[in-house]
């Protein structure tokens, strides 16, 4: 079986970006033959020195369609007539997408190929809202394509996808995310990220991983931080890149820090920006809150698990079915009062108490390690042959 793997880029590992290669690479170390596509061009920054580092952990062939970021329709046409020159050259059996673009892409290209086309679902799509001209052409696409099948990364997320593209619930099967083996492997380094950003060692520490989105809540996670900080001696840190593609994040990023400023906890709260070393990070810090308004899995709040890291997340979409039974406190979204609560919640348990929550959070993420998820697609990939 050969596997073409197809992602925007690798340049800048996102979740699903990140999810992609590592399949790549453990199809791979299977002894299957998976390659890497990029949406892009080569010239990109960081992309050589990305495709290098990715060749020397056996991904080997890594070839580019060629189009610019933020790809315009018009430039669609041209696309898909080197991807399906592509599929055929190669001799593919699967073409793997996981973002709009490139399953739109690919369900056009594989049109009357023996190529069969796996799309990964990793949004709940709802019709009153994803309803762009984009969204839509994937909607009318995947009616085209009687071919593609899908996988999406929860239960509520294939519910959601059945209904909002009109498929058969039979095209599609829920394969979870997983997490990378480190999460489970890092040791805390306290004093040392301590060092490294300036902080107390002996304070506390809340967690923020992901992209800086208005829908992530990090403005929720702020609010509730500053009616505690002073009195708990806490430090915040916000790992992740400020995503300006989600509208009002860089404003509400601006009135963050206007807030920091004016509440005088400038040395308390720090912009890390993107990190490669967050298994580390969560390993060190005491709690992870994410408060997220919409979440199709929640990659982040299971890499803390692995780690022994206490979860605060929210009761949206996919997120209580993937902590279910991990001890995590589950809170309404846009509210700083519950956030703040389950904090106090979080640091007043007993040492029996974090014991068993550790445990538990272990356990859970357990479920959703690499070898199961690569295990879930070569039945899938086998199955819909």
């Amino acid at each position: 079986m050969k596997v073409l793997v197809f992602v925007t880029q690798f340049y800048q590992l996102g979740g699903a970006e990140r999810l992609a290669v590592e399949l790549t690479g453990d199809l791979n170390r299977r002894g299957y033959c998976a390659d890497l596509l990029s949406m892009y061009s080569a010239d990109l920054p960081g992309t050589s020195e990305a495709e290098k580092i990715l060749r020397s952990r056996g991904i080997e062939n890594i070839s580019f369609l060629g189009l610019r970021v933020h790809p315009s329709m018009s430039t669609f046409l041209g696309a898909i007539l080197r991807l399906r020159y592509l599929l055929k050259q190669g001799g593919y059996d699967v073409i793997e997408t996981s973002s709009l673009t490139s399953t739109v892409l690919a369900s056009w290209a594989t049109v009357g190929t023996s190529t069969r086309h796996v799309a990964g679902i990793h949004h709940v799509y709802l019709r009153q809202v994803d309803n762009t001209l984009q969204q839509r052409l994937l909607r009318y696409s995947m009616r085209l394509n009687q071919g593609t099948l899908f996988y999406a990364v929860s239960d509520y997320t294939k519910a959601a996808w059945v209904s909002y593209a009109g498929v058969a619930a039979s095209r599609c099967r829920t394969i979870y995310n997983a997490i990378m083996d480190e999460n489970f492997e890092a040791l805390p380094a306290r004093s040392r990220v301590a060092y490294e950003l300036g902080i107390d060692v002996s304070a506390r520490t809340l967690l923020f991983v992901g992209r800086l989105a208005k829908y992530k809540g990090c403005d929720v996670v702020l609010d509730a931080f500053t009616g505690i900080a002073e009195q708990e001696n806490l430090y915040l840190l916000f790992v992740g890149a400020v995503d300006s593609s989600v509208n009002g994040s860089r404003d509400m990023v601006v009135g963050m820090k206007r807030l920091i400023k004016a509440q005088g906890l400038e040395a308390r709260v720090r912009f890390l920006g993107y990190r490669t070393d967050v298994p580390i990070l969560m390993a060190s810090a005491d709690v992870l809150v994410h408060p997220t308004e919409k979440e199709a899995f929640g990659l982040a709040p299971v890499e803390a698990l692995a780690s022994g890291l206490p979860v605060i997340s929210t009761a949206v979409e996919g997120i209580p079915e993937v902590l279910e039974g991990s001890g995590s406190i589950i809170v309404q979204p846009n509210s700083s009062n519950e956030v703040r609560a389950a904090v106090l919640t979080v640091f007043n348990r007993s040492a029996e108490e974090v014991a068993k929550v550790r445990v538990q959070g272990r356990a859970v993420a357990a479920k959703y390690r690499r070898r199961r998820r690569v295990d879930n697609f070569l039945s899938f990939f086998k199955e819909s042959g």
